[in-house]
């Protein structure tokens, strides 16, 4: 079975060995690389050209475009029966690959996903995140808890190119994906077991954009919410609520208190747990930052 393994990058230099070594390391072979620069201005092609990969394929736009346009454009380049991704800062384990392919040529999977070890800037472990063992992910699964991480998530090419590739979508595609695939009625399973690490660094994406992914949720879920039974309902209604506790976050990361207080309100309404997480944004945002930390993705 060929997998291609997509590398968006945009000036990524600064974590780019660490992120090919671990390609260098994988079990299995039978794999593609579709390295897709985005219009990089630092040394990331450089690096790249230091590397001897015989199943390397690089591509470029002409002008730097969206993330997701970007991944898109990426996998329509791509030849695999599987598709899967990794970030310029991010390493993939040794036997993920393995595993990968073991689940789809096994039991037919359309997607599978698992957890992500958390390390700094040096490869220090610092943390981890395992989704719970489920073989039968529903979109209401989804909705309560989104637990799915970019590095450690894997396609078949067949459902892949079933969806709806939202370019407008520019910093969690990756929810759009699920969620259109849920409600396809994909074959989906999470495994309890780390794919891939994690580079926790205030650089990234997704540490810079928290709010415009919080607004990218809240796109998504107007697009779908005619499509929401009775019986998901709730878990949509949480899941968009819980759009403004992230984008609300971030107002708070960046000292704009009242900002992040306007949004929690518009919550409070619909969940008890809301409620209690604004009254404990009015009487301290330290306490607020350091409670999403404690709990991290559980919250």
């Amino acid at each position: 079975m060929h997998l291609s393994l997509i590398i968006n990058c945009f000036n990524g230099s600064k974590f780019l060995r660490k992120t090919l070594d671990s390609l260098v390391l994988l079990n299995y072979k039978n794999f593609e690389i579709i390295f897709y620069d985005n219009c990089s201005t630092d040394n990331s092609i450089s690096i790249l050209k230091s590397y001897k990969f015989s199943n390397l394929f690089v591509y470029s736009p002409t002008k730097n475009i969206s993330l997701g346009e970007a991944r898109r454009n990426a996998i329509n380049l791509s030849k695999g029966d599987l598709i899967c991704f990794l970030d310029v800062d991010d390493k993939i384990n040794n036997d993920t690959l393995d595993i990968y392919v073991n689940y789809f040529t096994k039991y037919n999977y359309d997607v599978i996903y698992g957890g992500i070890n958390y390390i700094d800037n040096n490869d220090k472990f610092i943390g981890k995140y395992l989704p719970k063992f489920n073989d039968n992910v529903k979109l209401k699964d989804l909705l309560y808890n989104f637990d799915v991480n970019v590095p450690s998530m894997c396609f078949s090419r067949k459902a892949f190119f079933e969806i709806n590739f939202d370019t407008n979508v520019k910093y969690c595609e990756e929810f759009g994906i699920m969620v259109d695939l849920a409600i396809r009625k994909s074959k989906i399973i999470s495994l309890n077991k780390a794919l891939s690490s994690y580079r926790v660094h205030s650089e990234s994406l997704t540490s810079l954009k928290l709010d415009g992914a919080a607004i990218d949720r809240r796109y998504i879920l107007n697009k779908i919410k005619d499509k929401i039974i009775l019986s998901e309902k709730h878990a949509f209604d949480f899941a968009y609520y819980k759009s403004y506790y992230y984008e609300a976050l971030h107002y708070c990361k960046i000292g704009e208190n009242d900002t992040a207080k306007s949004l929690m309100y518009k919550t409070i309404r619909f969940s008890k747990i809301y409620l209690f997480i604004y009254l404990v944004l009015i009487f301290s945002p330290k306490l607020f930052l350091f409670l999403h930390k404690l709990k991290g993705r559980k919250m």
